[in-house]
């Protein structure tokens, strides 16, 4: 092995006499080539010498965004948990019927009254109202501020199949679904339409707790 440095060698490309008498043109491709590849370090602009240096200063990291605070999220408008559930296999006659009850009530009275309601469309309000109760505590509302802002359903998909009687007559049967939503809000202090709206909707039973936000 020898002591020539690996760059050097190949600034200068040793040919043999065989390879030049049956190579014609080598040599000149040998030399072009040890010119591409030499070890002389490249002229950088100062810009580039400072982006490539070790110590040049590296850009910090986006911070991570960080959770709205309740404090922030009342700035920005009210607390509020939603809750949608698609194709219940039910009408919406039959949940409208229950939504009733407990639309423009507080979410504790509402779910109390729901749990004691036998039909079985009040399973599905019950289930709703929990659920948005849930997304707004998570939001960071008071639990015992919530009430049923929103409460309402729309007609889904209907599907029509044969309906076999006696006699040999037919019919159609319909299979209806429905659409429930559910908003529920915190009752901020100062929110006079809110309370009015409580009031013209439940007077007896939601009268106690809203009627200091009148003042």
């Amino acid at each position: 092995q020898s002591s020539t440095p690996f760059c050097q060698q190949l600034q200068t490309p040793r040919l043999d006499s065989s390879s030049s008498s049956s190579v014609g043109g080598g040599c000149v491709q040998s030399a072009a080539l040890a010119q591409l590849v030499s070890c002389r370090p490249l002229a950088t602009s100062a810009s580039s010498s400072s982006q490539l240096s070790p110590t040049a200063a590296v850009p910090a990291a986006p911070a991570a965004q960080q959770p709205l605070q309740p404090q922030q999220q009342q700035q920005r408008g009210h607390i509020e948990g939603i809750c949608r559930r698609k194709n219940i296999k039910l009408g919406w006659k039959k949940i409208d019927f229950v939504l009733r009850m407990v639309r423009r009530s507080f979410v504790d009275d509402a779910l109390s009254q729901l749990a004691a309601n036998p039909k079985k469309s009040a399973v599905f309000a019950l289930h709703a109202i929990a659920n948005a109760r849930n997304n707004a505590i998570c939001a960071g509302a008071d639990p015992a501020k919530l009430w049923v802002a929103e409460a309402y359903v729309t007609k889904g998909r209907y599907r029509k199949t044969l309906a076999i009687m006696g006699r040999g007559y037919a019919g159609i049967k319909q299979t209806r679904h429905s659409h429930l939503n559910v908003k529920v809000r915190q009752l901020e202090e100062g929110d006079r339409s809110a309370a009015k709206a409580m009031l013209r909707r439940r007077p007896l039973q939601v009268a106690p707790q809203v009627q200091r936000l009148q003042q």
